[in-house]
């Protein structure tokens, strides 16, 4: 019976063991993995701008942008302040917002340095980085330095309390410079052969230049070309015409005598051709003919998305397009800093500093236009890549496991040893208990045999009295 309470208070010695090694392996797992409530504060609002430094007159775009972490939020609001002196607001822009529900416009006031905005968006919300909220465009009205920063801010939770889970604000510092001077430096001369028209003949093609449009090849984006040609000696006047057709003929009517030529009105996209003719006195020449390649419209970006690859590296994916001159180059900006300047899809981002950071793709056409798009991302400061997160989380499982199967090989031993214990001690006591048992047969008998006797003396001493 002792044995048996000695292994039932082991087996509780051993349980709480086994419990105070779990309870020490979860607050391990909990110090590196917290868990965050739900409500826990983890959204913050942000200023950023494509740069940091502007010039006087300059237009200066901010946006306001939201990150949530992993909490589903469906309201926010700010109150942003800034130096009336040196920035003033030209226009305060909800398009792209990820709010669809606003309580009032975002409005703000240049005398007093103050934009206010609040909004929202239904059930289920939203949850997630990079999220722009509004747009704002400053002007830049006098050189230093200055800030744009939040007086105050909310960001409430979808969690049906309102709870407001804002754990930061971040604003933007700018820097704005004087005007630069700028200085033309004068216009090399054409280079032109003289041209001179054989004896008793008609005026040979015009040889036809231009400053504007320089190469025949090439495309520009200057809708009004100028063409400037040599007239000979003998010239008695000239036809010019420009057209889209390659062959096109000028006429043999004359315009006057000139050796230049512009466009009176912006062509529109496409290939033109300027003709010109000169005549003398001997009649109309030969035609002369230029190409004018002309493309005003900035390409398209089709695609721009921030991609994760392998180890959470952060990339960029883009498509453009461009359906005349056709897209020349892209190239990279983080925070306003060329990273690429002839970038290809997908692009890989350098590494990163934890912060907001605004990462501009610029497309470039082969006439010189551009489009551009902004995208946002935001690098918490405890963010780390999947990839060590990840290993350090199964080797924590395969030593908890490890643990786990200690215990239980330590335990079975045990329990074996205290079986084999306890049935060796049955074992005992039942042998014990048979040598009693037959002791006490044997004494048994020996008592009988002795009451025997005795009844058996006392009948013969009662038969010998009769």
């Amino acid at each position: 019976m002792k044995s048996e309470i000695k292994s039932f208070r082991d087996l509780i010695v051993w349980q709480k063991a086994a419990a105070l090694v779990l309870i020490a392996i979860f607050y391990i797992l909990y110090s590196i993995f917290p868990i965050s409530p739900a409500n826990a504060g983890s959204a913050s609002l942000s200023l950023v701008s494509s740069k940091r430094t502007y010039t006087v007159g300059e237009n200066v775009a901010v946006s306001v942008i939201l990150s949530t972490g992993d909490v589903s939020i469906n309201a926010a609001s700010a109150t942003i302040t800034f130096d009336q002196k040196k920035l003033s607001v030209v226009s305060v822009s909800r398009s792209g917002s990820v709010f669809t529900l606003w309580a009032e416009e975002p409005t703000f006031s240049n005398s007093q340095g103050v934009i206010s905005l609040g909004g929202g968006l239904p059930t289920p919300g939203f949850s997630g980085r990079g999220a722009i909220i509004i747009r704002i465009t400053f002007r830049a009205k006098e050189e230093g330095t200055t800030a744009v920063r939040f007086a105050g801010g909310t960001v409430l939770a979808n969690d049906g309390l309102g709870t407001n889970v804002l754990a930061g604000l971040t604003g933007l510092d700018l820097t704005i410079q004087g005007r630069a001077v700028v200085t033309t430096p004068p216009e090399k001369p054409l280079e032109r052969a003289p041209v001179v028209t054989p004896p008793g003949q008609v005026p040979l093609a015009p040889v036809i230049l231009s400053r504007t449009h320089p190469d025949e090849s090439g495309w520009y984006r200057n809708a009004q070309p100028g063409i400037i040609w040599e007239l000979p000696s003998d010239a008695k006047g000239v036809s010019v015409s420009i057209d889209q057709n390659a062959n096109g003929d000028p006429g043999t009517t004359s315009e006057g005598l000139f050796n230049f030529y512009s466009a009176k009105e912006p062509l529109k996209d496409g290939v033109w051709y300027a003709h010109v003719r000169v005549s003398n006195s001997r009649g109309w020449g030969a035609i002369g003919h230029y190409r004018l390649a002309i493309d005003t419209a900035p390409p398209m970006i089709t695609t721009a998305k921030l991609v994760f690859e392998a180890a959470r590296t952060k990339a960029i994916e883009f498509a453009t397009s461009d359906p005349l001159s056709s897209t020349d180059y892209v190239s990279i900006l983080v925070n306003g800093e060329q990273v690429a300047s002839q970038a290809s899809s997908p692009y890989t981002l350098p590494s990163l500093i934890p912060g907001n950071h605004v990462i501009t793709v610029i497309a470039y056409d082969k006439a010189g236009n551009k489009a551009s798009q902004d995208l946002y991302l935001s690098i918490l400061s405890q963010e780390i890549s999947s990839a060590p997160r990840t290993s350090l989380l199964i080797i924590i499982i395969l030593i908890l496991a490890l643990i786990l199967l200690v215990i239980f090989i330590i335990w079975h031993f045990y329990e074996r040893h205290h079986r084999r214990a306890i049935l060796e001690e049955l074992a005992k006591t039942r042998r014990e208990l048979k040598g009693m048992s037959q002791k006490l047969r044997s004494l048994e008998g020996k008592l009988n045999a002795h009451a025997n006797a005795n009844v058996s003396e006392k009948s013969q001493t009662t038969i010998k009295k009769i």
